[in-house]
């Protein structure tokens, strides 16, 4: 019997494969009170680690919200929070940063997962 994959899960999953963000690990906090987001007043928020490309995704439960501009739509919310990591390399933190020091920091991330994953996946005798 295979597992059902809750709603906002496969849509997470739909959405990080049609962005190409399958490498990143993102962590989905839904159905949030406002007053437990990152950043208030919003009905959707992320923060993210580039170099690691690591990322939670708070969205908020309508219902807490007394009121809206327009309708809730967790899809619509869910997408625009990933394009913020799809456009991440664009939006430093810092401004002293440039960009080839912030690609360099996500390639040498990528590059040293990738090799560790390499080392424990092999059938090696040590």
């Amino acid at each position: 019997m295979t597992k059902k994959i809750p709603y906002e899960v496969s849509l997470l999953n739909e959405w990080t494969k049609r962005l190409g963000l399958q490498d990143w690990a993102i962590i989905l906090q839904t159905e949030c009170h406002p007053s437990d987001m990152a950043i208030p007043d919003t009905v959707g928020c992320t923060s993210w680690q580039e170099s690691t490309k690591s990322a939670m995704i708070q969205i908020v439960d309508p219902k807490r919200i007394e009121e809206l501009s327009r309708p809730f739509d967790f899809e619509e919310v869910l997408v625009h929070e990933l394009l913020h990591l799809k456009t991440s390399l664009m939006s430093s933190k810092l401004e002293t940063e440039t960009l080839s020091d912030r690609i360099l920091h996500q390639l040498v991330d990528d590059i040293a997962r990738a090799m560790v994953d390499i080392k424990k996946n092999r059938k090696v005798k040590t």
